[in-house]
């Protein structure tokens, strides 16, 4: 029979409370909904094709922001895709060029933070040294991710209500 002292009594209690309240926060961490990061980049995402549909591999893809400069070259793969990840917010032009077509320009690209932009190009048949130039590109629906964002500016901000 083992005698228990008034200090071990208390060592015991206090060590029950420590398993508490350990258990009480690795419960709320894991039934608390999980919080994603800031995203601050965008991505400019397609297909470069030609009249009939059929891919265009390896096509160099460059997307320029004209307003700071700042360049990306990508090059599609075997099944036709270019993505340029992490660009900084701001419209863009895109150069694509491939063996054999005519160089096609499309401006007014528009990347924003948390997004992925498509932009199809369709190349038509002919010397590499014409160009051919689109601008005002339609906003299309964005299938490539599900989740939406809402970009509050300071105007917005301002008229949220404060807490009591």
């Amino acid at each position: 029979m083992s005698i228990l002292t008034i200090r071990d009594h208390k060592i015991m209690v206090k060590s029950g409370k420590l398993i508490a309240i350990s258990l009480l926060i690795l419960a709320f961490g894991l039934l608390s909904p999980r919080a994603n990061a800031q995203v601050l980049y965008g991505s400019i995402v397609g297909t470069v094709t030609d009249p009939t549909g059929a891919t265009i591999p390896r096509a160099a893809v460059k997307a320029t922001n004209p307003q700071t400069g700042e360049s990306r070259d990508v090059v599609s793969d075997e099944e036709r895709r270019f993505t340029i990840g992490n660009v900084l917010p701001g419209i863009y032009e895109l150069h694509v060029s491939a063996a054999g077509f005519r160089a096609v320009t499309t401006t007014n690209v528009s990347a924003t933070i948390n997004t992925v932009t498509r932009v199809d190009i369709q190349m038509q048949v002919g010397p590499q040294s014409q160009e051919v130039t689109v601008t005002g590109a339609a906003s299309e629906l964005q299938t490539d991710k599900t989740d939406t964002h809402v970009e509050l500016g300071s105007h917005e901000i301002g008229k949220l209500p404060l807490p009591n």
